[in-house]
C-alpha cells in the first residue's frame, strides 16, 4: 500500500502544474494548489493516501525545499525602502543603542555580566528592531550575552 499511495502523490505532483497551465489558472500559486490538493488526498479528507514512515520523511523533506525555494523569493530591497520618521519606540530603541554602547568601555567584566543578565531581553528585543527597522547593525556576539 505504501507504493500505491506514493504514485498517487507523485501523479498529483506532476498533473497539478500540468493542469493549471492548461487551464491558465493564475489566481493561486502552483504551490498552494499543490498544498490544497495534498489535504484533499490525504488523510484528513478522501484518505487516498496512507501516512507511512516514508511518506511522513518525504513530507519534511518537502516542507523544507518549500521554505527554501519560498525565502529565495524575498525581494529585500523592499526593506530599504522605508525612509519615513521614526516612531517613539524606534527613537528610545536607537538612544539604548548609545548608552549600552557607552556602558560597555566604562565598566569591570563583573559589572558587565551583571548588567547583560539583567538586561539581555531588552538587548535582543532592541537588537531585532534594529536590524527590521533598517538600523545599522548590532553586534550581540560584542557583548557576551548570557542568558
Amino acid at each position: 500500500m505504501d507504493q500505491v499511495s506514493l504514485v498517487i502523490i507523485l501523479l498529483a505532483a506532476l498533473l497539478i502544474p500540468l493542469i493549471m497551465a492548461k487551464f491558465k489558472i493564475n489566481s493561486l500559486p502552483t504551490a498552494v494548489m499543490e498544498i490544497i490538493v495534498g489535504i484533499v488526498i490525504g488523510p484528513s479528507v478522501f484518505n487516498f493516501v496512507n501516512t507511512s514512515d516514508l511518506i511522513s520523511q518525504l513530507s519534511t523533506i518537502g516542507v523544507i525545499v518549500l521554505l527554501f525555494l519560498s525565502g529565495l523569493e524575498i525581494d529585500f530591497s523592499l526593506f530599504k525602502k522605508r525612509r519615513t520618521a521614526l516612531t517613539p519606540l524606534e527613537q528610545k530603541t536607537r538612544s539604548t543603542h548609545r548608552n549600552i554602547r557607552q556602558f560597555d568601555f566604562r565598566c569591570t567584566p563583573t559589572a558587565q555580566l551583571l548588567f547583560y543578565r539583567c538586561y539581555s531581553p531588552l538587548l535582543l528585543k532592541s537588537a531585532a528592531s534594529s536590524v527590521i527597522s533598517g538600523l545599522p547593525r548590532f553586534y550581540l556576539a560584542r557583548f557576551h550575552l548570557v542568558l
